[in-house]
């Protein structure tokens, strides 16, 4: 299955953040929703989503206007986060990763949320970035978000009710 799981932890307070995890199969009619107590909703996307394979692919094609935007941060951006794929044979999952730092030519981040399935990283841990496996980047420049493709694709798909709450949970404009 494909999760996008929001986050309240570290990145931002409430639904602002999401995770992206697994692959549900084609013959998987519909997403869902798998409420933890004391854990983010995961939200399932179905593998042959069409505008999901758009965004990480866009995502993907424009990691470097991230990283021009990231080496020359000013006081109008912030939030800087990667969502880096991660498979350890288990079930696929997408985590975003958050408090990036450059360090001797390589990226850095912090995983920013409690993997559901892969055992190979930890929240909280910092792990060296492979740019190849990023499916996501984003940034907050002047209170808009910029980038965060699977974010919007996510939002697009809640309930009014969530789009609500996720709009209002976050400091930022989701056009």
């Amino acid at each position: 299955m494909l999760f996008i799981r929001t986050s309240l932890g570290q990145l931002t307070c409430g639904l602002g953040f999401l995770l992206l995890g697994g692959c549900q199969s084609k013959s998987d009619a519909t997403n869902a929703k798998i409420e933890r107590a004391g854990e983010p909703t995961i939200y399932t996307v179905k593998s042959d989503d069409a505008e999901m394979d758009a965004a990480i692919q866009t995502s993907r094609a424009t990691l470097p206007e991230f990283l021009h935007v990231f080496e020359r941060q000013d006081t109008a951006t912030s939030d800087f986060a990667l969502k880096v794929h991660y498979d350890d044979g288990q079930q696929p999952e997408h985590i975003w990763l958050s408090n990036l730092s450059q360090n001797n030519g390589k990226l850095y981040g912090v995983i920013s949320n409690l993997p559901e399935y892969t055992k190979a990283v930890q929240e909280g841990q910092t792990v060296e970035v492979d740019t190849s496996k990023v499916s996501d980047w984003k940034y907050v420049q002047h209170h808009r978000l910029v980038g965060g493709r699977t974010i919007k694709v996510l939002r697009n798909q809640l309930s009014p009710e969530e789009r609500q709450e996720l709009d209002a949970s976050v400091d930022y404009k989701i056009e």
